[in-house]
């Protein structure tokens, strides 16, 4: 239930904030004076329903909302949900090969520096992360772009339909995720390794790598599930510049383009599903919590 006053109030700013942005059918049809253009501009005034008072437009957008109905687009005049729905497949691509990418980077990379503490490995991972979380993903893209698609020839450079044209934007969304994953999985392996539990399970003759997995990464799992959750919900918003860069025909590049020409129903239903997907996120996370330690329930 706490979701909805959360959806309510991002709904609520960002209709202010785009009707502060100005008229996007002045975007469209100009500051021309010409009776034909005129008439052209109040005749989609009123199909927009924009003629009406700003309360009447608030209520109707949050009942029409309340329905899924996001409106059409000033633009295109399509609906605003099936032009979602058509680019959704490729953003959630972006996102799903991004998180596969950082989980498979920052889980072993997390537990090697956590078990080799103060060595060169962990020297060297530290440093990795650093680097991961201080680089701005939109110059990795496009180092990538140039090095494996100029200097080596090996994948396109943009575009989208072939498993080649998601490895780079795949790794340069997904690197920045693996960075904190790792650094969070280091240190929280370091709690865990240092707690009574694990010397016991030691002490009575279990493997390394048992006492590891079984005992240490599971515990340690809870605060990165955390942090993962939150990385899912913001796929949409991170997809927004790689989609850019690599030419994908995703949520996030079409955002970019409504907001440029003040399609503010478009942008409205972007956001919107971007706020849900944060709370989707957040209540799997709560979900997940109980599958990973029994121990955990939900006060009544």
């Amino acid at each position: 239930m706490l979701a909805l006053p959360i959806l309510w109030g991002v709904a609520t700013l960002v209709f202010l904030l785009m009707r502060v942005t100005g008229d996007p059918l002045e975007v469209m049809y100009g500051g021309s004076n010409d009776p034909g253009v005129l008439a052209l501009k109040e005749q989609r005034r009123r199909e927009l329903g924009m003629d009406r008072a700003l309360p009447v437009q608030y209520v109707a957008f949050l009942a029409d909302a309340a329905h899924l109905d996001l409106g059409r687009s000033v633009v295109t005049r399509r609906p605003v949900s099936t032009m979602l729905l058509e680019r959704l497949p490729t953003t959630l691509e972006l996102g799903v090969a991004a998180m596969a990418i950082a989980m498979i980077i920052a889980v072993p990379i997390g537990i090697i520096s956590a078990t080799r503490r103060n060595t060169w490995l962990d020297d060297v991972s530290m440093v990795g992360a650093l680097l991961g979380v201080s680089v701005p993903n939109f110059w990795l893209g496009l180092m990538l772009m140039l090095v494996f698609s100029l200097y080596l020839g090996w994948l396109p450079a943009s575009g989208q339909g072939s498993w080649q044209t998601l490895v780079m934007p795949a790794v340069a969304l997904g690197l920045a995720y693996a960075a904190l994953q790792t650094r969070l999985i280091r240190s929280t392996m370091l709690e865990v390794l240092g707690q009574d539990y694990i010397r016991t399970a030691r002490a009575k003759g279990l493997a390394h790598r048992a006492v590891l997995i079984r005992h240490g990464l599971r515990n340690a799992l809870i605060p990165v599930t955390t942090v993962v959750g939150i990385q899912i919900g913001q796929v949409v918003g991170g997809s927004v510049i790689i989609e850019q860069v690599f030419g994908r025909d995703g949520i996030g590049s079409l955002m970019i383009k409504s907001i440029f020409n003040r399609d503010y129903p478009v942008v409205q239903g972007g956001v919107l599903l971007l706020a849900f997907a944060v709370v989707a996120a957040n209540l799997l996370v709560d979900l997940v919590y109980v599958l990973i330690d029994p121990q955990i329930r939900v006060d009544a």
